[in-house]
């Protein structure tokens, strides 16, 4: 039976209009301007996933639009996903390089990022380990192994093998070993390496590490180093430290404070170190380093310094007082979340009381693994 020809018009028309409100609606949920409408009253009314869902789908989808990056950098801001953050909103400066309100948010970004590291890296080494780095955040586990060559205006050579392992609970709670093995005039040492660091509050962090060489020809025999960071706020870290180290010919003991200041994605500090040898006066140095933090735990560190070192690693010789003076810079870039690259350049320059001077240039290139 065929129906009507009323009916079939009138069925007609429902499906037309049907058809009408489902483009109505596709148009309006594609409407960029309208999602990104609800996803700022979404943010204001505190519901930050809902809003973070829909700017990250604005930035996504429209990657030149200075708004929707804005949008998208507030919500990474608001759930702690800093260096994210950072990124997003540095190419919406590029995009809108006078926008008022994205500059804003990136230095609230900025500040808050450095506050975190001034946190994380409360715990430093005052400058005793150049090579070190503080564990990374993608995994408890840091495997490293490199080599180190030392030249001399004698044409000399000194080779270094270090190999390392770290465990870390968190940022500022970890423990770690190293071992070297070295050749120098001919002669091949050994030296073994255990350190850690204990947060024991959010402002203090105790460190300390302990050395071991069964050979001892050119090395220390044995020694430790203990050291306590002090959050001071506004970006400030103090660090105080002492410890010995026990040479074939007798002790040495060491003095060592350093100052930090954070700031930005950088940090600023200087260090004070004074040791005294068995049987000879107090040698004090001074260092600055500066350090700048960029992507995921990679930094560059650029330093500089000078001081006194006291020679005594001839047995049944006199103490030799050298001037020392150098500069040079050292990092670890991460190529993946996993896999990254250590290196060091140095350059010292020494001069002995007995009017003799020698240039050590000092390289180094490592691998490193975290899972």
């Amino acid at each position: 039976m065929t129906p009507p020809e009323s009916l079939r018009r009138r069925a007609a028309w429902a499906i037309a209009w049907c058809s009408l409100l489902a483009f109505t609606a596709s148009a309006a949920s594609d409407d960029p301007e309208a999602a990104y409408r609800r996803s700022r009253a979404a943010f204001v009314a505190g519901d930050i996933e809902t809003a973070a869902s829909g700017f990250a789908d604005l930035a996504a989808r429209y990657p030149d639009n200075a708004d929707y990056l804005l949008g998208h950098g507030q919500a990474l801001l608001a759930t702690g996903r800093l260096r994210r953050s950072i990124k997003v909103l540095q190419r919406a400066l590029e995009l809108a390089p006078d926008y008022a309100d994205v500059s804003l948010v990136l230095a609230n970004a900025r500040r808050a990022l450095a506050a975190e590291r001034a946190a994380a890296d409360a715990e430093l080494r005052g400058g005793l380990d150049p090579t070190h780095q503080e564990p990374p955040g993608a995994g408890p586990v840091t495997l490293s192994y490199g080599v180190e060559s030392t030249l001399t205006e004698r044409d000399d050579t000194w080779r270094e093998v270090v190999a390392g392992a770290e465990y870390a609970w968190t940022r500022r709670t970890r423990l770690g070993a190293r071992a070297a093995r070295s050749e120098r005039f001919d002669r091949k040492d050994s030296l073994y390496e255990v350190y850690g660091s204990l947060a024991l509050s959010e402002r203090v962090v105790i460190a300390g590490r302990g050395y071991y060489s069964p050979t001892q020809r050119v090395r220390l025999h044995y020694g430790g180093i203990l050291q306590a960071a002090v959050v001071l706020g506004g970006g400030f870290v103090l660090n105080l430290g002492g410890g010995r180290l026990q040479f074939e010919n007798g002790p040495s003991d060491l003095l060592t404070t350093t100052l930090e200041y954070y700031f930005s994605a950088f940090r600023l500090a200087y260090t004070a170190t004074v040791v005294e040898p068995q049987g000879g006066p107090w040698s004090p140095a001074h260092r600055w380093s500066a350090s700048w933090y960029y992507g995921e735990d990679s930094r560059l560190n650029l330093i500089g310094g000078f001081g006194e070192e006291t020679d005594e690693s001839v047995l049944g010789a006199p103490l030799l007082r050298l001037d020392t003076w150098g500069a040079g810079f050292h990092g670890r870039h991460w190529l993946t979340p996993g896999f990254g690259l250590d290196y060091v350049a140095v350059y010292n320059g020494l001069e002995t009381d007995r009017g003799n001077h020698l240039d050590r240039t000092t390289y180094y290139a490592g691998v490193v693994f975290r899972f």
